[in-house]
Order: C-alpha cells, then structure tokens, then sequence
C-alpha cells in the first residue's frame, strides 16, 4: 500500500509539472535550519542502511531492488542536473543522477517498519510508531533540504 502511496504522488507531480517548484519551496523550507544539522540528519539514512542491511528480514532485499531499481527504471536527474547553482541550497556532495526514489528515504522507513513491527509492547506500538515515522519521515526531508532530491 505505501508503494502504491508514492507511485500515485509520483504521478500526480509528474503530470501536473510542479516537480522542480514543488523542489525550490520545500529546499527552501528547510533553508530555516542549519546546514549541519541537515547534513547529519541526511548521515543517518546512510547509517540506517547498514543496519537494514544486517535486518534478516525480507524487506531489505525487496527495499534495495525498489531503490536501486527505481533509480535505473526512472533515471531522474537530481536537482544539481537541471537546475542552476545558486538557485538552490546544497549542503554536501553535488549528485547528478538517479534522484527517484531516495535510497536514503526507503532504508528509513524500512528500519522504522522493523522497529515498529519489533517494538516490545502492543500497548504502546502505536505512540512509538508516530515518533518512529517522524524520524524516518525527517530523514526523507533532509534529502530535499541539502539538494539532493
């Protein structure tokens, strides 16, 4: 169902033609904040990928071949591609290729599915859950807010 999610997003953003405004409103958003606190934000989906990796669970195949596969189906460059510096923030490297989907937003919301799934008291799942997905959720939004997607 999630997939479906952000398939149907993708297509209402495609076909509408707001994707590089959609892009220069929430970078800019996230322009508030400082560079560095993005920048470790955005570590940490690197940081989760290590441990999606080592999850013996079935997601974290199927997680790489959506990433990895996306990337090579939809071949969409990232923001530094096709739009002018400056007209943008970028903190870190500059990417080119392979923007859709962010690698480092599907191995947060894997690790936080894990964790949801995992967490030791029904009773509290729930709340947990919320808190979880927020974190994966500003994990996505730090690939926007440093330029990468």
């Amino acid at each position: 169902m999630p997939a479906l999610l952000l398939a149907g997003l993708a297509l209402l953003v495609a076909l509408s033609g707001s994707n590089t405004q959609l892009f220069i409103k929430l970078n800019a958003a996230g322009s508030s904040l400082p560079p560095a606190l993005w920048a470790t934000i955005t570590l940490g989906g690197s940081v989760l990928g290590a441990l999606a990796l080592l999850a013996p669970t079935l997601a974290s195949p199927l997680a790489v071949l959506f990433s990895q596969g996306g990337k090579q189906y939809f071949d969409i460059m990232r923001p530094a591609g096709v739009l002018e510096p400056g007209s943008f923030n970028l903190i870190g490297q500059k990417l080119y290729v392979h923007a859709f989907p962010s690698g480092h937003a599907t191995t947060a919301f894997v690790v936080a599915a894990a964790l949801i799934l995992a967490w030791p008291r029904a009773a509290t799942r729930w709340r947990a859950a919320a808190g979880i997905l927020g974190l994966a959720g500003l994990v996505a939004f730090s690939r926007i807010a440093v330029g990468a997607h």
